[in-house]
């Protein structure tokens, strides 16, 4: 039986063996599937082109590597600016991100940096809508009505792009170490009564030292499209289940374009490895506490991967109001933003002050 060719564009292929232009990745057959004679081909996964590239600062030299580049069409969104590359055989088109239908119909070829390896698609629709359902009961202050009232246009599953770096880091910090020690204090109390107490003083010292470390795939979002703090809660995504970059896994799928390129992904991935640094350097500073801890590092050997990551994306509306969730469509996690009812809110802070002042009542009555 002839394979299914290799799509270097993005685009749909035909069935070898009936010719339909309906071939999609099914998640649950983790395979090409054609959906009108039911052929179906598994597609094995395989690592061996996921390679580590030499990071270059200035990005239009990396734009220049014609070996990891790709043409895609590209649909551009007006209202939210994504954009995002969907099946040929789409007729109407909304954009994943803001649910806007104001998505300019008219695709555009461009160039990018070809992805390097992907993470497949697991988690079903049928699941990820489960999963959304279970997550508007959850949460106290949730409306009561949400389940009945938030509807979702639609649920899509989109490859997003993400920039992996790696670095060899050298860093030496310096501070001022702080040792617990403890002072008796007399003083009067109201009564007129001498009493003593224990009072905390820190002893300061200067210390340094340094701190060598190697960062393996810090993960940078590369999309505008989805908050970065909604991201990292369904993080983190398995690398044990990644896979050579195959357009074949993307047949039927959205997949969005990155919107910060290699150099804005790194200036990210920069500030992420700062911080674990500076986090490793304090947990190395000796003594009870610190102060004035500076840190200065050197990196070297920077390197960077372009990934495709699966998700479920929806943005739904509630009186009005839009919110977004997503869905690991690896693991399941999912995340979201919600409404919050005024009536429970009130209700808390009510029940707030009255619990205080039953607490005040007592301690009057106790004194």
């Amino acid at each position: 039986m002839s394979q299914i060719p290799e799509n270097k564009t993005l685009r749909g292929v035909q069935c070898p063996n009936c010719g339909s232009p309906k071939v999609v990745f099914n998640i649950k057959k983790q395979g090409l599937h054609c959906q009108h004679c039911d052929y179906t081909k598994v597609l094995v996964p395989q690592t061996d082109q996921i390679e580590e590239h030499p990071l270059h600062l200035d990005s239009r030299l990396m734009s220049r590597s014609e070996d990891i580049e790709i043409e895609v069409k590209v649909f551009h969104c007006d209202n939210c600016g994504s954009e995002t590359s969907f099946p040929e055989d789409k007729v109407r088109i909304s954009c994943p991100f803001c649910g806007s239908e104001k998505v300019n119909e008219t695709a555009t070829e461009t160039r990018i940096i070809k992805p390097m390896g992907l993470i497949p698609f697991k988690i079903t629709k049928e699941e990820a809508l489960k999963q959304y359902k279970g997550f508007l009961t959850k949460g106290w202050f949730t409306p009561n009505n949400l389940v009945k009232y938030a509807k979702i246009k639609n649920l899509h599953g989109v490859y997003l792009p993400f920039w992996t770096f790696d670095a060899f880091t050298y860093s030496s910090w310096t501070a001022q170490s702080g040792d617990y020690y403890y002072e008796t204090q007399y003083y009067t109390d109201a009564e007129g009564k001498r009493q003593s107490r224990r009072v905390r003083k820190i002893r300061w010292y200067h210390t340094s030292g340094k701190l060598d470390h190697f960062f393996d795939d810090v993960t940078v979002l590369a999309s505008h499209g989805v908050p970065e703090d909604l991201m990292n809660i369904i993080l983190p995504f398995h690398p044990e289940e990644l896979t050579n970059f195959d357009s074949q896994y993307l047949l039927g799928w959205e997949t969005e374009l990155y919107q910060k390129d290699v150099k804005d992904g790194f200036r990210r991935g920069d500030q992420i490895m700062d911080a674990r640094i500076k986090s490793m350097c304090a947990n190395d500073v000796p003594g009870d506490t610190h102060r004035f801890l500076r840190v200065d590092t050197h990196k070297e050997g920077l390197t960077f991967k372009h990934m495709l990551y699966p998700v479920w994306v929806a943005a739904y509306k509630y009186k009005d109001k839009s919110f977004q969730f997503l869905v690991n469509g690896q693991t399941g996690e999912i995340a979201g933003r919600k409404p919050k009812s005024p009536w429970k809110i009130a209700l808390a802070s009510l029940f707030g002050l009255l619990l205080a002042g039953l607490i005040a009542y007592l301690f009057m009555q106790g004194s």
